[in-house]
């Protein structure tokens, strides 16, 4: 049991080496004590489980292949979380067991068949190597003698580790701090209060934002919507493009949307409420921070936009390519619309998807020709994030195969190039809705938006896809807002999601402040934000024109926070965070507790 153990552990050592290259500006001596001390942490803990698990036994062969089995998938685990932090720069976290879990999930990844071919020669390979040192082990008459000293060894090593940890904390020392988000499961150890009071160290100033979960019941919206009747209301029409970025709308990449852009309303440095499906379609259609997401899918809360809507007695149209089970939107958005939903996707790809649910919309549309209910619907396209295009729109050579297992920066062309595919083909698609709305006469009393859920990096800034960085690829997204009656203006204020609600709500002659139910403004009105606010799974950012500051939002991980440029480099400046306290005191900290008493308090 000892020989596996032991020959294991050199494996995953070897294997978690490849962290130490992934991560620059880090104290290499460190990084490499950290790696074995992490490596042995976990070892230590699941000897001692089996140890105990496997004593009843006393066939030598069968405890052997129930010790290999869990050390057989840590080899495979640890594969998969370097392949996500190569990518995202995170580890194996609630995302990704998300996907994994929540029906429709793994579906809405569309991941390449040669990716699964690829793990599962990787995974072959790996447990042919378990048989070989379980054979190995076997044949070795003796036992592991030197196992006590061994043991004692790494001991050594995982307190010398934690010891360093804390000092190098106290004194504020980034390239070993840093360490702790390098490898997973790593357990950080901290004394600054100990080394305050009782060692007399002086402690390098930290802001720290904590949580309080004293009271977290949902309070949304704050007062019930008042609002004037109007005689007629208008059509409202919303076309999100998966994963389209700011800089994919272009006259040559998106020739329809941009000539429609010209008698629409264009928001050049629009922001999503995040960097993931869930938080920017959530601030758009609640008009509210994506920090908010997790308490609202827990008490299956709609939105007041769409519980106003059916009030009004509009009709509703919701298409999409993607299952709406992950993110989970039949529990929230639409939780009160799930009669509406159109869960049967015609198509093998996501490109021929999108073609379909294009296609319906306009058989129903013609079908409403004398219909005067006013309605709404929600077209969500994925073409883009699938990096899948028609055959006709492949304008630049890509590979519909990309493998991500072993994609970076010096082979993206080709990945980058299947998404631009995307962004065109989606554009034809559009193009189809638009000009079948005007030929029906439509856009005459038609409200269309007209945007996406989050950008897509292509390793501009060391990141590849979205929910990893606060980045301007993954962030920015483009907005075009149709509304009769207006000309065609370009807006340069900072604008985000959460925005249109208020904007659209004012329209349809809504008179509750806009407080009572958004953290947006008006999109129409001269008032501008200092800044906005954007949201993804374990953090969140406070982005001004120039800069931006990124929180964590899980309480293991408080008082840490970064703060960086439009080009993603980072601010060592402090002095920037303090200028700002105020803002983060009297805004964004109300803010983001008003629809529930979820409070933070700096220090």
């Amino acid at each position: 049991m000892e020989t596996i153990f032991f020959y294991n552990f050199i494996i995953s050592v070897i294997l978690s080496l490849i962290y130490v290259f992934l991560t620059p500006d880090t104290n290499i001596y460190f990084s490499l004590i950290a790696l074995v001390s992490n490596v042995a942490t976990v070892y230590l803990l699941l000897y001692i489980i089996l140890f105990f698990l496997t004593l009843p036994f006393k066939n030598k062969k069968f405890k052997f292949f129930i010790v290999s089995i869990p050390l057989y998938l840590l080899q495979l685990l640890t594969l998969t979380d370097i392949v996500l932090y190569n990518i995202f720069k995170y580890h194996i976290n609630g995302l990704v067991l998300n996907v994994i879990f929540t029906p429709g999930g793994l579906e809405a990844l569309d991941l390449p068949v040669s990716n699964l071919i690829y793990f599962f020669i990787v995974a072959l390979f790996f447990m042919i190597l378990e048989i070989f040192i379980i054979l190995k082990s076997l044949k070795s008459e003796r036992k592991f003698k030197k196992i006590k000293y061994i043991i004692f060894t790494l001991i050594l090593l995982i307190v010398t580790d934690k010891l360093l940890f804390a000092y190098f904390d106290v004194k504020g020392n980034n390239s070993i701090i840093k360490v702790e988000k390098m490898y997973p499961l790593y357990l950080p150890f901290t004394c600054k209060k100990f080394a305050k009071k009782v060692l007399h160290m002086k402690i390098k100033k930290n802001f720290n934002v904590k949580l309080s979960y004293e009271k977290n019941e949902l309070n949304y919206p704050l007062s019930s919507i008042r609002y004037k009747h109007k005689e007629k209301y208008p059509n409202i029409i919303w076309i999100l493009l998966d994963a389209w970025r700011s800089d994919a709308f272009s006259e040559e990449l998106t020739p329809n949307i941009f000539k429609f852009s010209e008698k629409s309303l264009v928001f050049k440095k629009h922001k999503s409420g995040g960097i993931a499906t869930r938080y920017g379609v959530f601030s758009l259609f609640y008009g509210i921070y994506g920090t908010y997401w997790r308490k609202f899918l827990e008490n299956k809360r709609s939105p007041v936009f769409l519980d106003f809507l059916q009030k009004l007695n509009y009709d509703f149209k919701i298409l999409t390519s993607s299952p709406l089970t992950f993110p989970e939107f039949d529990q929230t958005v639409f939780v009160k619309l799930r009669d509406k939903i159109k869960e049967k996707r015609i198509g093998k790809t996501a490109a021929e998807k999108d073609l379909k649910i294009t296609n319906n919309f306009i058989s129903w549309i013609k079908s409403r020709k004398n219909n005067p209910a006013p309605f709404f619907s929600f077209i969500f396209m994925d073409a883009p994030h699938a990096k899948s295009y028609l055959p006709e729109f492949r304008k630049f050579k890509s590979d519909k195969n990309s493998n991500y297992l072993i994609i970076d920066k010096k082979n993206i062309t080709k990945l980058k190039n299947g998404y631009l595919n995307g962004v065109i083909t989606d554009d034809f698609l559009v193009g189809k809705i638009l000009s079948t709305l005007d030929k029906y006469g439509f856009l005459k009393n038609s409200i269309v938006l007209i945007s996406s859920d989050h950008g897509e990096e292509f390793y501009e800034h060391g990141h590849l896809g979205h929910t990893s960085a606060f980045t301007p690829e993954q962030n920015n997204v483009p907005l075009i807002l149709y509304l009769p009656g207006k000309t065609h203006k370009n807006y340069m204020k900072l604008t985000c999601h959460y925005d249109i609600i208020p904007t659209i709500m004012d329209i349809l002659g809504v008179t509750s402040p806009v407080t009572d139910y958004s953290n947006g403004i008006n999109l129409l009105n001269k008032k501008h934000h200092k800044f906005v606010v954007a949201s993804s799974w374990t953090n969140f950012a406070v982005i001004y024109p120039d800069y931006r500051f990124i929180f964590s939002v899980a309480s293991y991980k408080a008082g840490l926070f970064e703060t960086r440029d439009n080009n993603f480099k980072l601010i060592k400046d402090r002095n920037l965070f303090k200028s700002r306290i105020k803002d983060f005191a009297k805004i964004i900290f109300i803010k983001r507790q008003s629809f529930y008493l979820k409070i933070f308090f700096i220090s």
